[in-house]
């Protein structure tokens, strides 16, 4: 699809934003954004014009000192981009853990922010979490899952890197099984979705070690007044997101999509449930506010 690209400047740094679609109402895709934007099928970019951005999130446009940034200062940034794109009404897309950034946002309150789309977002990212995560796992994943999540990790241990995060493609291939419906995803298919996106580990060690351990997302959650919608999968054994949210403190326009046996991208492996959903939750969209 055709792109086209603006920039923003956040502290003396310009960063590009890249732009896809013409749908009559804009969204921006926050965290490592290009990733989340490329993931979006055409169909989506026909109900939105989809804007990515990735800050500090690049590896080429790493902060020196990125363990200063606080939960406020990502927020703030946001904002920041937001009013340098004249996006007088946006609707925000978090996946995984940054769906608890865009909800953040989403308290402020700012008349700006009309809806928020969370795409296997959880609503917690601590060791407890972790915890539940992995035994849900055990309990819960086919032994042919199984055998291939220790398969992959094993050949992981010959291939690691120094300081590896999560967000590393290695470490990701590595855990396929608890991302994926597909558990047989190749890497060449990882390689591809991935291609041009280098992550700075040292951004990512601190928002999910630092950031999100210590974060309450549940505190003050009523501010969010806008329309929220959650697509998820039942083989999401990452982030858990359908189970976790189950039982936590929801804002009061809170839509859950359940997307079926797919895992942690599900407006990938289930592209057409996903479309329609999301066109189903405009309406709320367009009767709120008038777009």
């Amino acid at each position: 699809m055709l792109s086209k690209i603006e920039s923003v400047v956040i502290n003396d740094i310009t960063y590009p934003v890249t732009v896809q679609g013409d749908g009559p109402l804009a969204c921006l895709c926050i965290g490592i954004g290009t990733l989340t934007q490329r993931s979006l099928s055409p169909a989506f970019k026909k109900m939105f014009t989809v804007y990515a951005i990735d800050l500090y999130w690049d590896e080429a446009k790493r902060l020196p000192v990125p363990h200063q940034l606080s939960m406020d200062n990502l927020v703030e940034d946001i904002f920041n981009a937001i009013r340098q794109l004249k996006l007088p009404q946006v609707v925000l897309i978090g996946h995984s853990c940054h769906g608890i950034l865009a909800l953040e946002v989403a308290k402020m309150q700012n008349p700006w922010i009309c809806g928020v789309i969370l795409i296997a977002a959880p609503p917690t990212w601590d060791p407890k979490t972790l915890q539940f995560a992995k035994a849900y796992f055990e309990q819960h994943a086919s032994p042919e899952r199984k055998f291939n999540d220790q398969a992959r990790k094993a050949h992981f241990e010959q291939i690691k890197q120094p300081n590896e995060t999560e967000l590393s493609l290695n470490t990701y291939e590595a855990a396929s099984a608890r991302y994926w419906g597909n558990f047989h995803v190749t890497r060449a298919y990882l390689e591809q979705l991935w291609e041009g996106i280098v992550v700075d580990q040292g951004l990512c060690n601190h928002f999910y070690g630092d950031l999100l351990n210590d974060h309450h997302l549940a505190e003050d959650i009523d501010n969010i007044t806008v329309p929220v919608i959650l697509l998820a999968g039942q083989l999401d054994f990452d982030s858990v997101p359908l189970k976790l949210w189950e039982t936590y403190p929801k804002p009061p326009h809170f839509t859950v999509i359940n997307c079926g046996e797919v895992g942690h991208w599900p407006q990938i492996e289930s592209q057409q449930q996903f479309d329609a959903a999301v066109k189903d939750w405009l309406k709320i969209i367009a009767c709120t506010y008038n777009v």
